[in-house]
């Protein structure tokens, strides 16, 4: 009743003050409209959130579209970068892995058994590795973010919602572009494609990029972290040999070799609620730079396959088949140094995987503007990823060379569904839709991990009775694991368009997120149970004015049960962490969208969340505990805070054209972002938080009058606010651990098309 009466609350609240800014701006866009007699209208955009082309205007999902042209001047080249712009995404970076956070719905287990719970999908082809979506973004025709979960259309994975990134395909026509980028922390980016019509049949598409930047942070006596190195390259080819057949085949390879994101170390905090202890401040300042004690390095490489045929069929009928297949290489050195490195000998924890994936998805639809839409589909995704090693590697004091713990494992995973989605006009106006799923998931893992019992420190006249065998001495612990897991998850749904320009939708969805194993190498796999997300939502989404101002609000209320977090347990071994259900949470809010073209030259746009995500039940054991007594080692997480789930994020941006001034076209634009105060994790330590912020950004576009070419000069973070990527209590390496995102950087980017 509580969390109706606020959805109500804040319903009713948006509802007037839309009514009321819709109803004073109209006044003003008329009247400045009919004073410069221009005819002006946003842009539409078509999408395929529902695996068929749509106006994102009207399709029921909740959405944030990034066209070409916003992800060029936003500089939109990666996942992370994307929440610079779109404050409903969350990114956290994990030293060499990140995860996604929409709604408050995320995924902490960045292990080689880990699964998101953002699909992340890339012309179709789902990225499961989190250290993928570092990969730079090119070329692309537009970035799809979907809220709220997409269980039918995109099955496991996606509860809290789907980002697809979607190339520019070869078309008929000549043409193709190139750009180069320069700026502070000696950035040098470099991108280009160029689109070949060989004949009325056969298109191709060759594009490629370079990016480099310096690091953000000054290590001394080591290379300065937060680099970038990226090379790609992509060739595609599309042809339609026959009568309503279309082929379209992709290849892409990447290659990066930097440092990466790296953490810095401080006094790992032991405070909690009813615990006296140490609550370090957050080191906002150290943001610049910080010693570490063993390099860190980055090295991946990444050959992507994709493909998709569609054939027209009798009846208006499509047959679609799309699939590809990604080999990966990924090496990550991380400073493993126990915290104070200036008293500890220091370690590099090593990672290497090597996961080779393979997406398939056939569907059959009817045509998209029949009275009764219907697609049914069958897919299957597979990964093995081996060999997959990683350790502790000494790198000084007695044991220099040797490792401490070492882990050898291959990772078998399988995903089978069967969907199917149909939607029904009983009017003209009115529309019903409803969709299933079943999913089968099956993962397992083989080999084992070993702890150098001389590194360890155990004495030898105690080798036998622990079980310190071969050469070296080691402690041998297999780590097999196996789960499956199967899944229905469905959509019901009706949506209302009283005029062509408004559209009012109500749905419920159903997301699921496979469960896992854990296993730090001392003791067997423990399993841990799947998550599921029950969404109930309702919006609406309108172009007023002649198409001059877009207003678009939706409510939801989720309720998520078995939430996957992070947390110490003695049932793995004696103190350690893992990934366990911890508890149940109740998630809902409201979005709202507003884009006015107040005139032709002038437009501003504002995108805002309001979030509440919290715990309704659940404890689990915080391992920076470990000292207190034990009924206060695992607290209740009823009323904390989902990590990652700011309570206010919005992005704002005011833009102006001003016309031909000195040979062109100059258009400046300031935008900015604010979040609330969120948390890193479950226990809402506020050492582990990240603080109220706000980033500003601002661009000035030049085009002339004459000539294929552009010139845009931009500063990013300009008022240089240190802003964190993670907070960590990380009890393996006794320290707090902090990451940051980008400082402020600046440059000038030149465009030319032909």
């Amino acid at each position: 009743m509580h969390r109706m009466g606020i959805l109500g609350f804040v319903a009713t609240v948006a509802g007037a003050s839309a009514f009321v800014s819709v109803a004073a701006l109209g006044a003003e866009i008329d009247a400045t409209a009919a004073e410069s007699g221009a005819e002006i209208g946003l842009e539409e955009i078509v999408v395929t959130a529902e695996k068929r082309e749509e106006s994102a205007q009207k399709t029921a999902i909740s959405m944030d579209v990034f066209s070409a042209q916003d992800i060029a001047s936003e500089d939109v080249h990666d996942v992370q970068s994307l929440t610079r712009v779109d404050p409903s995404i969350n990114i956290t970076t994990s030293t060499g892995g990140a995860y996604v956070a929409i709604r408050g719905i995320a995924s902490t287990d960045l292990t080689e058994t880990g699964d998101p719970a953002i699909a992340i999908s890339r012309d179709g082809f789902f990225t499961n590795r989190s250290f993928s979506i570092f990969s730079s973004m090119y070329d692309v025709a537009r970035i799809e973010v979907l809220k709220g979960p997409q269980g039918t259309l995109y099955g496991r994975n996606s509860a809290g919602g789907a980002i697809n990134i979607i190339t520019q395909r070869p078309t008929d026509e000549f043409g193709g572009y190139a750009s180069l980028e320069a700026g502070n922390y000696d950035t040098l980016n470099l991108e280009g494609g160029i689109n070949l019509p060989l004949s009325d049949t056969v298109q191709v598409r060759v594009s490629g990029l370079s990016r480099y930047h310096e690091g953000y942070r000054d290590n001394p006596g080591f290379s300065n972290g937060d680099d970038e190195d990226n090379k790609s390259g992509r060739f595609q080819i599309a042809f339609q040999p026959w009568d309503k057949f279309n082929g379209w085949f992709s290849v892409q390879t990447d290659r990066t070799t930097d440092v990466g994101d790296l953490p810095v170390a401080g006094p790992l905090g032991t405070s909690g609620p009813g615990v006296a202890g140490l609550t370090p401040t957050i080191p906002y300042n150290l943001a610049g730079g910080f010693p570490i004690y063993a390099a860190v390095n980055t090295y991946m490489t990444d050959t992507r396959y994709r493909w998709e045929f569609s054939q027209g069929l009798h009846g208006d009928l499509t047959l679609t088949y799309l699939g590809g297949y990604d080999t990966t290489s990924w090496k990550h050195a991380l400073d493993g140094t126990a915290y104070p490195g200036t008293t500890n000998p220091p370690a590099q924890f090593l990672q290497q995987e090597n996961p080779a994936t393979q997406n398939e998805e056939v569907r059959l639809s009817s045509a998209s503007d029949a009275r009764l839409f219907w697609q049914v589909g069958a897919f299957y995704f597979h990964e093995l990823n081996a060999p997959l090693n990683s350790g502790l590697l000494e790198e000084g004091g007695a044991n220099v060379g040797n490792y401490l713990i070492r882990f050898n494992y291959a990772v078998d995973t399988t995903s089978t569904a069967g969907f199917g989605q149909a939607s029904f006009k009983l009017t003209d106006q009115f529309k019903l839709s409803a969709g299933l799923r079943y999913t089968e998931d099956h993962k397992e893992r083989s080999g084992d991990a070993f702890l150098n019992c001389t590194v360890a420190g155990i004495p030898p006249f105690l080798d036998t009775a622990l079980g310190c065998v071969g050469t070296p001495p080691s402690i041998v612990t297999p780590g097999t694991g196996d789960i499956k897991n199967s899944r229905v998850t469905y959509h019901v749904g009706a949506d209302w368009t009283p005029t062509n320009t408004t559209l009012v939708y109500a749905k419920f969805e159903t997301g699921y997120k496979s469960g896992g194993f854990n296993s730090n190498g001392s003791a067997p796999s423990v399993n841990y149970n799947p998550e599921t997300v029950q969404s109930f939502e309702v919006g609406t989404k309108n172009r007023f004015l002649d198409d001059r101002l877009q207003a678009n609000l939706s409510l939801f209320d989720m309720k998520y049960d078995g939430y996957q977090a992070s947390q110490f347990t003695q049932v793995i071994s004696g103190n350690a962490s893992g990934i366990f259900n911890a508890g149940d949470a109740s998630d809902y809010g409201a979005e709202a969208e507003f884009i006015v073209l107040i005139d032709p030259e002038t437009k501003f746009d504002i995108d805002a969340t309001l979030l509440h995500a919290k715990f309704t039940s659940g404890t689990a054991v915080d391992s920076s505990l470990s000292a207190a007594p034990v009924a206060l080692q695992s607290p209740l997480l009823d009323g904390n805070y989902l990590p990652n789930a700011p309570t206010v994020s919005t992005h704002a941006g005011l833009e102006h054209t001003f016309l031909a001034m000195a040979g062109g076209n100059w258009s400046a634009r300031i935008e900015g972002k604010y979040q609330s105060r969120f948390y890193f994790d479950i226990f809402n330590h506020p050492d582990t938080s990240q603080k109220a912020y706000a980033l500003g950004d601002a661009s000035l576009l030049y085009t002339p009058q004459k000539g294929h070419w552009d010139a845009m000069a931009y500063v990013r973070n300009f008022a240089n606010t240190a802003v964190l990527a993670d907070a960590t209590r990380n009890t393996t390496f006794i320290a707090n651990e902090y990451e940051f995102a980008p400082p402020r950087t600046y440059g000038i980017n030149v465009s030319a098309h032909f």
